[in-house]
């Protein structure tokens, strides 16, 4: 899964296929572009020792009003006006949850406006209910292309992907729409009845 998804970051170029984006051979995009199109929120979001707005804004200069919609929409208003902007994150952001440091990953991707996102294993650190938000929290981001690799199965969010993919062997196992995967009582049945 994580192969999978530096093939689709770019991060890797030798593989034999074909990886496009709008018809686009990715090798034929340039590593810059690619930054710009792209933004991929890993496990563990690095977090500077700085304060919260500069985690949000990565040190860069930005409107009040796109700080306040990348806050909104990553669901850190409670943050904000618990600690405001000047917080400090910590070392690490050790004075910060572990959401809190995800929902700073997903704050700095709106602001990047980068039209794919790619969340690897995000919610995995995560307790079962602050998970659940975060993978809430993406699906509403609007437009963006979102991608989403997680070993958390809330059935309830699972519904409302386009594409569920279920990876076993380091193999596509199986594809389709949750439910549908659910009615053939494959790989995603026996994995969403062992969760439960």
């Amino acid at each position: 899964k994580t192969t999978l998804l530096n093939l689709l970051a770019g991060s890797i170029r030798d593989y034999a296929g074909t990886i496009a984006y709008d018809g686009l051979s990715i090798r034929d995009i340039s590593n810059e572009s690619l930054f710009d199109l792209i933004s991929v929120i890993q496990q563990e979001v690095f977090i500077f020792e700085a304060t919260i707005r500069e985690n949000i804004t990565m040190f860069g200069a930005c409107s009040e009003g796109e700080l306040s919609e990348a806050i909104d929409k990553a669901g850190l208003t409670d943050l904000v006006e618990q600690k405001g902007l000047g917080a400090p994150c910590g070392e690490n952001g050790n004075m910060l949850s572990g959401g809190e440091r995800q929902r700073i990953g997903i704050a700095r991707s709106i602001l990047k406006k980068n039209k794919v996102l790619l969340l690897d294993e995000a919610t995995s650190a995560l307790d079962a209910s602050t998970g659940y938000q975060i993978i809430d929290t993406i699906q509403k981001m609007g437009s963006k292309t979102r991608i989403v690799v997680t070993h958390d199965i809330y059935p309830e969010l699972m519904e409302r992907f386009d594409c569920v993919f279920v990876l076993s062997e380091g193999r596509v196992a199986e594809m389709g729409t949750f439910n549908d995967l659910l009615a053939r009582k494959g790989v995603c049945w026996s994995l969403v009845n062992k969760a439960t």
